[in-house]
């Protein structure tokens, strides 16, 4: 449980909906809140999700390491996370903070990686590139649970 509770942290330190999205698409089994389950839940994360990956790519988005969106992916990836943790009757508690603090460093490493892979290609490869890691961090978190 613990590797998968930081995979799917580390993958909202990247993308702020992916951990939540691999959690509420990804579960095979009714764990979740029945508010999560449903089929408008899924619809919804899904949403975000993708609209998520489009404004990455503009240039009027803000830093991830601001305030506001760290916090934000911080949060995230501690209840997606819990969320995880619940549905296979695991401590919430400990799932909850390796979530959040793999959200933390994966943002920050992230971040630095794409500045770093973007100077040799560019931003919008290296984006792409983040993209392929976030789904495959967020995807194997919820096929390792």
């Amino acid at each position: 449980m613990a590797a998968s509770a930081s995979l799917i942290g580390a993958a909202t330190g990247l993308r702020s909906q992916s951990g939540i999205a691999a959690v509420i698409i990804g579960a095979q089994d009714r764990s979740l809140p029945s508010a999560l389950s449903g089929r408008p839940a899924r619809t919804v994360v899904a949403v975000a999700a993708l609209g998520e990956l489009v404004v990455d790519k503009l240039p009027m988005t803000t830093s991830r390491l601001n305030p506001g969106p760290l916090a934000a992916r911080i949060v995230l990836g501690g209840l997606a996370a819990g969320l995880f943790a619940r549905g296979r009757r695991q401590s919430v508690v400990t799932a909850a903070a390796l979530g959040a603090v793999s959200a933390l460093v994966s943002a920050k490493f992230g971040h630095d990686t794409r500045v770093a892979v973007a100077k040799r290609l560019t931003d919008p490869v290296a984006a792409v590139m983040e993209d392929l890691v976030t789904a495959a961090l967020a995807l194997g978190a919820v096929r390792r649970g």
